[in-house]
């Protein structure tokens, strides 16, 4: 099983990239050639992973979906983006190729966040996204199967020593079972549901993965 995997940022926020260090920019000239080279090496899948977009928009932009029909033109097959800092949408997109044939992809436009200590709404979480991939034996080309995301929401514990530590949190294990979480407080539990309420409503529609593990977390 062969899975071409390819990655492109907006910039690096003034971070210099001096030799060796290699960094893929957006651009579409590049891309095209990267993702021809791609096809060329007869992979069964190509994922692209995106830095872009505007941080804290809860929706994709113009640009992010004509850069995701784009990518999807020119092979992609899963495009994950990120940078936003709040959690976008996901969605099937389609395009129509060359030779009039159409091709979707999905596309997960911002996975938020994961451990960050940032504040303003909505970045207080993020997804994991779990995809299963189907090749079928003397197939050319993996198939997208059964898809979903796991909400998770970022606990910080600040302790009477001055230590701070940071908690990655999976939601449906708490909603299932309150006290896999003791000593969070009634504060922390309200920001989880309100931040996991907003998560839902932007991807209805998209299957909701949960976790079987309700092993207590430790505060």
């Amino acid at each position: 099983f062969k899975l071409a995997l390819l990655n492109y940022t907006y910039g690096t926020n003034g971070v210099p990239t001096d030799p060796p260090t290699i960094v893929n920019l957006i651009d579409t000239l590049q891309m095209a050639r990267d993702l021809a080279e791609a096809r060329a090496r007869k992979p069964h899948f190509i994922l692209v992973v995106m830095h872009w977009g505007l941080e804290y928009q809860l929706q994709e932009n113009a640009e992010q979906r004509q850069l995701a029909r784009f990518l999807i033109r020119n092979g992609a097959d899963l495009i994950i983006g990120a940078h936003p800092h709040v959690v976008q949408p996901v969605k099937m997109e389609s395009v129509v190729l060359p030779d009039g044939s159409r091709k979707q992809a999905l596309v997960v436009y911002s996975l938020g966040n994961f451990i960050s200590n940032q504040q303003k709404p909505g970045t207080d979480g993020g997804l994991l996204y779990q995809v299963d991939l189907l090749h079928r034996k003397g197939v050319p080309h993996a198939e997208l199967g059964s898809h979903g995301y796991l909400p998770v929401w970022r606990y910080v514990e600040k302790k009477a020593n001055g230590k701070t530590t940071f908690y990655t949190l999976p939601v449906s294990a708490y909603e299932r079972n309150p006290d896999a979480a003791p000593g969070l407080p009634l504060s922390a539990q309200n920001a989880m549901l309100k931040f996991t309420e907003g998560v839902r409503k932007r991807l209805n529609g998209n299957r909701e993965f949960s976790v079987n593990d309700t092993k207590p977390y430790k505060f």
